[in-house]
């Protein structure tokens, strides 16, 4: 089978480990051998037509064109399963010519009975968290997305940040849950962010565009994890932030909780 190893980063953001957009693989479950195409510029562009967006290609790029977002889908790893179906992992890198000149990216896994199916699955999924907020953010004001705006207090220089707040999902086992936090109100758009704030300060006193990946989680012999990620590169003080915060849950039992926020300027 290929192999995409050895092949360069085809990303601007230098930490984004994306190597390609387009290409043939072959399979083989020991029986028999088939070959799959890969075209990531044209299952994106269909997903979005799809959910109502218009885009046009440029070179290796999508651009939506209401919100004038520029996309770039990677290929990041790939991996058949034994039997049948492939676990894929692709990243889309995001500018903006005013907003995002910097280029930001994250990541989309997930599985399928073959590659078109399993791509389709994470743009989905990215989509319906990561997009939707994106464009929520590209607006003067958001409309169906929380909004935080964060100011200095007597400290110079001055600065006005906007948090644009994506929808935080949340999974939990049938153990009971007491319906309060301990902050004294229920798990809302604004819980993982201000229980972490403090790790993203450096962010908030700065200038540019920064999207923040927050995911804390309990396991169900009740250990923590969490994950935190900024422009698609790990950020360890976010990530024991929110370890903390996930030690703090009311309840037992497994449960996870996770966002997708921008901040820039106001």
């Amino acid at each position: 089978m290929n192999t995409i190893r050895d092949l360069p980063r085809a990303g601007e953001n230098p930490a984004n480990p994306g190597v390609t957009a387009e290409a043939n693989w072959t399979f083989q479950d020991g029986v028999r051998s088939w070959d799959e195409h890969m075209d990531l510029l044209t299952t994106l562009r269909l997903l979005l037509e799809e959910r109502g967006r218009s885009v046009r290609m440029e070179g290796p790029m999508l651009i939506d064109t209401d919100s004038s977002l520029s996309l770039r889908p990677l290929l990041s790893s790939m991996e058949p399963v034994h039997k049948g179906g492939v676990n894929t992992s692709t990243t889309i890198e995001v500018k903006h010519p005013a907003r995002i000149q910097s280029p930001i990216f994250e990541y989309q896994h997930s599985s399928g009975p073959d590659l078109e199916h399993s791509f389709r699955e994470g743009f989905g999924q990215w989509y319906d968290t990561d997009f939707v907020t994106l464009l929520e953010a590209m607006l003067e004001e958001a409309v169906d997305c929380a909004e935080l705006v964060l100011e200095s207090s007597q400290q110079e220089p001055s600065w006005s940040r906007r948090v644009t707040l994506g929808l935080p999902l949340r999974m939990a086992s049938p153990v009971p849950q007491p319906p309060l936090e301990q902050t004294g109100h229920e798990f809302c758009s604004c819980c993982l962010f201000t229980s972490s704030v403090e790790s993203f300060r450096p962010l908030l006193e700065s200038h540019g565009f920064f999207a923040l990946r927050l995911y804390a989680a309990r396991k169900p012999d009740g250990s923590c994890l969490a994950d935190c990620r900024v422009n698609g590169v790990p950020h360890p003080e976010g990530q024991q932030a929110l370890l903390q915060y996930a030690k703090s849950w009311p309840g037992s039992g497994l449960e996870y909780r996770k966002q997708y926020i921008l901040i820039q300027d106001k």
